[in-house]
């Protein structure tokens, strides 16, 4: 009571142990961190938990997914008109680049990958490029064959491992997450990470909804 109107509301947050390794999301393996990288990127499907006692799988980035009769191929196609909040474009092609670079990373979770034809091999250090997954970013799929059939992949393709990245990050390799990162989530790093601080602000070019309703 008696206070002036106006001013900014900041919200504050902290991690509950050291500051994160890693936020870059081929490389992270935490859950603290993972607050950072859900805020900056949105991955092919998210989980709807509006009913809590029924959550349910749905596409995101993805507008179909689409198993075959066993669930060992599964096409994603993916919504047109999509940016990262530097302007490119996201296709098909942007996803199938950046799960090969997350095989090249090597990270803690880069074993998902194995999931995936030519996963094992890309791991291995026997080849450079997922056999398993073809980009058609004319017709906006990309079709994931897997290494055995896998009922629950549309879980598993909108982990973090499987999120999407720039141009920028795939030229910088692990050195990307010393950069002001940006994704196609609803927030982006106003400057490059410290270890005392990780400063998110809002990223105009989401193609999501602020009020909170679900996007599609």
């Amino acid at each position: 009571e008696g206070g002036a109107a106006g001013g900014d509301f900041i919200d504050l947050g902290t991690f509950v142990g050291d500051p994160p390794e890693h936020i870059d999301p081929a490389l992270n393996s935490t859950l603290d961190a993972y607050q950072v990288i859900n805020a900056v990127y949105d991955g092919l499907t998210d989980i709807d938990t509006s009913d809590p006692a029924d959550p349910k799988i749905v596409p995101h980035v993805a507008e179909t997914v689409e198993p075959n009769e066993d669930a060992s191929e599964w096409v994603f196609t993916i919504k047109e008109g999509q940016t990262f909040a530097g302007g490119e474009e996201i296709l098909p092609s942007t996803f199938k680049k950046s799960w090969e670079r997350a095989g090249i990373l090597a990270g803690d979770y880069s074993y998902l990958l194995t999931f995936i034809e030519g996963g094992q091999e890309m791991l291995d250090g026997a080849a450079t490029e997922l056999s398993g997954v073809t980009a058609d970013d004319e017709a906006m799929t990309l079709t994931v064959t897997l290494s055995a059939p896998y009922s629950n992949f549309d879980a598993v393709a909108g982990f973090q491992l499987f999120m999407p990245v720039p141009e920028e990050a795939i030229e910088a390799g692990e050195g990307w997450e010393s950069e002001a990162m940006f994704g196609n989530g609803p927030y982006k790093l106003e400057s490059p990470r410290t270890d005392e601080e990780i400063v998110l602000v809002k990223n105009d070019e989401w193609a999501g909804d602020f009020n909170g309703e679900t996007w599609d």
